[in-house]
């Protein structure tokens, strides 16, 4: 693999390395892949492109299928946080728009105080985790709960309780 780490999020630099470093993955917030839809235009061809791996913030399943049908690509998008390994994500080819895909391997998680609408902070259970905030003994004791989640102080609804739904992505 070969990462390639821009100085600049100006788009047309971006849409530039894009094509002439082959770029196949291009891993950023969502707001970055809203400001090259915002940009793009069909003649700027990317044929190495393949996928948008998204996680950081919400990108909602309008915003996947507008960068899927502007592209011609996949979009990716997952879930974690800075103290953990990756909580989530969707795999290739077995994408949902809208979620953050499956949970990891060696990672639990739950909704916790969901209510008839099934939304509640999402509680992560993990060895793969630092435990702590940095420098922050309060707030890392704050979010550990008795029984050993962590409150990510995330809110989340899990398909896993639907009835229609029974493959694990998470919205």
């Amino acid at each position: 693999m070969t990462s390639v780490i821009v100085d600049t999020m100006h788009p047309r630099l971006l849409f530039e390395t894009i094509r002439t470093s082959g770029i196949e993955y291009v891993a950023a917030v969502p707001e970055i892949f809203q400001l090259l839809f915002r940009l793009y235009e069909p003649s700027l061809r990317l044929p190495s492109l393949k996928a948008f791996v998204s996680g950081g913030n919400i990108l909602t399943s309008e915003d996947c299928a507008s960068l899927q049908e502007a592209f011609q690509i996949e979009v990716l998008h997952g879930y974690g946080l800075t103290e953990f390994t990756p909580v989530s994500g969707n795999a290739r080819s077995e994408t949902r728009l809208g979620t953050v895909g499956t949970v990891c391997d060696d990672v639990q998680c739950c909704i916790d105080k969901s209510g008839t609408d099934r939304v509640g902070e999402v509680l992560i259970k993990t060895p793969h985790k630092t435990g702590v905030y940095y420098h922050r003994l309060r707030e890392s004791n704050e979010a550990r709960t008795n029984d050993g989640w962590f409150k990510t102080g995330s809110r989340g609804r899990s398909t896993l309780f639907e009835s229609q739904m029974k493959d694990g992505h998470h919205a």
